[in-house]
């Protein structure tokens, strides 16, 4: 609870988050143990109270860091506090990744002005006490990666100053409340990997400060609200692997900041709109939908791209020239649709490219010249289309490839022998039998 030897953090103070990486560097000789050490805390509080208040910031059993006030009083000056006084003047508790196993306890409630409590990665088990979601001083609030269940109460939008609640990662059920709403402080909110279930809280969309929304791995359905588009100050938005239907939101006039949409994993369906994101995006995560139509060239508005991931749908039509102007793009996965006509040289002006995995479809003519433009290239797949002719003479460019399928198509040819020497992982070409299409020494699979 209390450093053994108080003079180890004679320059803590209280409060601020630039004491924290030094707190943690000395709690590695921290006992863990179960979280009933809150139990402990609150009975030495009338023997430590002293040490407590004069020395935040002290490591306590299971590791962490507690803080509290007033330490700029010299010791021999400091009033003297009451039997749970220094517990209820505790703002900030961090036991963060101590290997805490078992419940919460109710105990937590005595500290009364906490405004952070991080008890992320351990083993907590069982529900949160209700003391916790009444604490109307909590400003950050991280239970993450423990084994926590329960529903979320309803008495949550009582937290009214609260600015960020992470619950990812846990085994909460039911829906989530629509109190939530009331929550006009919220920045960050991570609910995911849950087993959250109902429709997407519409309430949540009136949060007028939120950057953060992450919501995906759950088992909310229905369709997407509309008023999303209200979310103006929205940077992430993650609500991939639920259940969700109908089609795409139109965030691009109005959600201006935007530069993470993740919505792969669902059951969405209809085109993608040419206002679909705005030009700030980073990172557009389709995959796994019902998405039909073509890709539009409105895409190439997106000049901030870094990963676009379209596979697993029903697109059709030819990859757009437009890609050309994603010049930041790192990931192009277009794979498992119906995608026709050749693979467009606008391609090979991609020089930032690491992944570009366009296979099973129904793509012809033959790989562009250009493609040794790629020189950052560790994975090129293009097999199970109707591609045909001789690999381009400068594929022998791309030095840092680990994976290359071509196999399942009218290819011919020779494999470079400077590509065998890559030694990649992966392999794969139409070289088996007498007379293969691909004469090919060093494939890792022949087909």
């Amino acid at each position: 609870f209390a450093s053994q030897n108080p003079s180890d953090y004679s320059d803590a103070t209280t409060g601020g988050w630039d004491n924290m990486g030094d707190f943690m560097a000395n709690a590695s000789d921290l006992d863990t143990g179960s979280l009933s050490t809150l139990d402990s805390i609150a009975g030495k509080a009338e023997d430590e109270k002293k040490r407590v208040v004069q020395n935040a910031g002290n490591k306590i059993p299971g590791g962490g860091t507690i803080t509290g006030h007033d330490d700029s009083l010299p010791q021999e000056d400091a009033a003297q506090p009451e039997d749970g006084e220094v517990l209820a003047d505790v703002t900030f508790l961090d036991l963060s990744e101590n290997g805490l196993v078992g419940s919460m306890p109710d105990e937590i409630g005595v500290f009364e002005h906490l405004s952070q409590l991080r008890l992320f990665g351990n083993e907590l088990r069982g529900t949160v006490p209700k003391g916790i979601f009444e604490m109307k001083s909590m400003r950050t609030l991280y239970l993450d990666d423990n084994q926590l269940v329960g529903r979320l109460p309803t008495g949550i939008g009582e937290m009214v100053a609260l600015e960020h609640l992470h619950l990812h990662s846990n085994q909460f059920s039911g829906p989530i409340p629509n109190s939530i709403g009331d929550l006009d402080h919220l920045v960050d909110l991570r609910l995911s990997y849950n087993d959250l279930t109902g429709p997407f809280p519409v309430e949540i969309t009136d949060l007028p400060r939120l950057d953060t929304l992450m919501m995906e791995y759950n088992d909310i359905a229905g369709r997407l609200p509309i008023e999303l588009q209200s979310m103006s100050n929205l940077r992430i938005l993650r609500l991939q692997g639920n259940e969700f239907f109908g089609p795409l939101p139109r965030l691009g006039a109005t959600v201006g900041g935007l530069e993470q949409l993740h919505l792969d994993n669902n059951d969405l369906s209809g085109a993608i709109p040419d206002d679909l994101a705005p030009s700030s995006l980073k990172e557009l995560i389709l995959s796994k939908n019902s998405l039909t139509g073509e890709i539009p060239p409105s895409i190439g508005r997106l000049t901030q791209l870094e990963d676009l991931r379209l596979s697993v749908n029903s697109f059709g039509g030819r990859i757009p020239d437009e890609v050309r102007s994603l010049a930041s793009l790192r990931t192009l996965e277009l794979e498992y649709n119906a995608l026709t006509g050749p693979v467009p040289e606008a391609v090979t002006e991609l020089v930032a490219l690491e992944i570009l995995s366009i296979n099973d479809n129904a793509l012809s003519g033959s790989l562009p010249e250009g493609l040794g433009q790629l020189a950052l290239l560790k994975h090129l797949h293009v097999h199970n289309n109707k591609l045909e002719g001789e690999l381009p003479a400068d594929i022998v460019l791309l030095k840092e490839l680990v994976e290359f399928t071509m196999e399942g198509n009218e290819l011919s040819g020779n494999v470079p022998q400077p590509v065998c020497e890559l030694n990649m992982n992966v392999l794969r070409a139409d070289c088996e039998g007498a007379v293969p299409e691909v004469q090919c020494s060093c494939c890792t699979s022949c087909n």
